[in-house]
């Protein structure tokens, strides 16, 4: 683990235990939760934030209740763990398969869901986004069954968005 990493971890938790005010009037916690927030920038992917302390990576969907409350309280209370899936074969957690399956599609210029073992793929910040984001399915749709890693199936509302996302990885 890299040194810088540690003392922001360590920081961390003790910057959450006692929020104390420093000279400019801003609480500790909230200056080490930055300085966190900007080691974690580096992987951090489109729609997901990315933490990482011991090694290993943390990850949440950017709007998840998950994240607020890990922001909180710095407890995940259930997670799913996979060893060597993350970037330079760190270990990814997450409180679900489908968070990590999702932060691993995630694509610069796409925002991805994998809902039921199926990835949604959408052009960032798109009107299709907003009402899949809204209602959980735009609609229309097209579907390409096993066209995604590991034979994933993938939905769009347009093939176009489909080609473009599989062209990016």
């Amino acid at each position: 683990m890299k040194l810088p990493t540690l003392v922001l971890s360590c920081l961390s938790l003790f910057a959450a235990a006692c929020a104390t005010k420093s000279h400019d009037g801003s609480s500790t916690a909230a200056s080490v939760a930055r300085a966190v927030a900007a080691t974690s920038d580096a992987h951090s992917r489109p729609g997901f934030t990315a933490i990482e302390a011991d090694g290993r990576l943390t990850v949440f969907q950017h709007d998840s209740k998950e994240l607020a409350s890990f922001q909180k309280d710095g407890e995940l209370g259930k997670s799913v763990t996979r060893i060597d899936a993350g970037p330079n074969g760190m270990t990814l957690r997450a409180p679900d398969a489908d968070t990590i399956d999702g932060y691993l599609m995630a694509r610069p210029g796409f925002a991805t869901r994998v809902v039921d073992g199926r990835i949604w793929v959408f052009v960032a910040d798109s009107k299709d986004w907003q009402e899949f984001l809204t209602t959980g399915e735009p609609a229309k749709s097209v579907t390409r069954i096993g066209a995604g890693p590991h034979g994933m199936t993938v939905k769009a509302p347009e093939g176009a968005v489909i080609d473009a996302w599989l062209a990016a990885q």
